[in-house]
C-alpha cells in the first residue's frame, strides 16, 4: 500500500484525506498485466476495458449511488517508474487536489487506485458558530465504500482476462484523516442527522487476503471486511446493512 501512496501525483500539504486501494496477486507472474501497461496503446486498451466494465456495472446495479464507478471517465494515461506501472486518470490536463481519480496497473499484476479527494469542504458556522471559524471536514465514506467494491470487481475482471486463479492481498488506506467526520454529519449536503464523531488517528489502514472465489463472487463481503473498522469509528457501520452490502 505504501507504494500506492508514494505514487500520489499531488505534493503535500493536502486539503484533506486521500484514498488508496491496492490489490497484489499472491501468486502472480512477471508481465502478468503488461498488455494493459507497457505503452500508450496498451493503456488506451485499459481505458476501454474500464469504460466497458463501468457500463456493465451501471446496467446491472439495482442501487442508487452518489458517485461514478471508480474507474469510469478515465481520459489520460502515463507510465511510472517508481512502480513499474501504467496509469489512467480522470483529468485531462493536470491533477488537482480534491478532485481526481487514477487507476494504476503494475506489469506484474498489482492493481492500484488513488482518489485525490474523498472529502468535503470545511463548513464554517455549523459547529461553534464563531464567525470566520472553520468547521470540521467530512470524509465521503460512502464513496470510499462503493469505490472499494468497484476496484475489487475490476481486479476480478482483470484476473479473468489473463486467467489468474490465485488469491489476492488487498489493502485500503486513507491518509491525513484526523479531524474528519462522516459525510452523514454534513448538514450542507442535505443530511439531517449524523453521528458527529471526529476521527482521532492520523489515518486508516487495513489489509486482508481474499481467495479467488471471494474476489469474483463475494466482493461486497471483502469490501465490508476492509472498511468495517473505519465505518464503526465514524459511527456509520449501519451502511453495511444496506444494499448492496447487506
Amino acid at each position: 500500500m505504501q507504494a500506492t501512496a508514494e505514487s500520489d501525483p499531488i505534493s503535500l500539504p493536502w486539503q484533506g484525506c486521500h484514498f488508496y486501494f491496492t490489490a497484489v496477486p499472491a501468486t502472480g507472474w512477471p508481465d502478468m498485466l503488461v498488455d494493459y501497461t507497457r505503452d500508450h496503446a496498451s493503456r488506451m486498451k485499459l481505458i476501454r476495458f474500464c469504460t466497458n466494465l463501468a457500463d456493465q456495472f451501471a446496467r446491472g446495479e439495482q442501487v442508487q449511488r452518489r458517485s461514478p464507478v471508480a474507474f469510469d471517465g478515465m481520459t489520460s494515461d502515463w507510465r511510472s517508474q517508481k512502480v513499474p506501472a501504467g496509469w489512467i486518470g480522470s483529468w485531462s490536463a493536470r491533477p488537482q487536489d480534491g478532485n481526481g481519480r487514477a487507476v494504476g496497473i503494475d506489469d506484474d499484476g498489482t492493481v492500484r487506485y488513488i482518489n485525490l479527494g474523498p472529502y468535503g469542504p470545511a463548513s464554517p458556522g455549523l459547529y461553534g458558530g464563531v464567525p470566520g471559524e472553520t468547521g470540521p471536514r467530512f470524509v465521503r465514506e460512502i464513496n470510499v465504500l462503493f469505490e472499494t467494491w468497484d476496484m475489487i470487481r475490476l481486479t476480478a475482471a482483470l484476473s479473468d482476462a489473463v486467467g489468474y486463479r490465485g488469491s489476492w492481498l488487498i489493502g485500503v488506506d486513507l491518509d491525513h484523516l484526523v479531524g474528519h467526520m462522516s459525510q452523514l454529519s454534513d448538514f450542507t449536503a442535505g443530511y439531517l442527522a449524523g453521528p458527529g464523531i471526529a476521527w482521532e488517528k492520523a489515518g486508516y489502514s487495513y489489509a486482508t487476503r481474499a481467495a479467488a472465489l471471494e474476489v469474483r463472487e463475494k466482493a461486497t463481503l471483502v469490501t465490508a471486511r476492509l472498511l468495517r473498522q473505519l465505518l464503526r469509528g465514524l459511527g456509520t457501520e449501519m451502511l453495511l446493512s444496506q444494499a448492496p452490502f447487506a
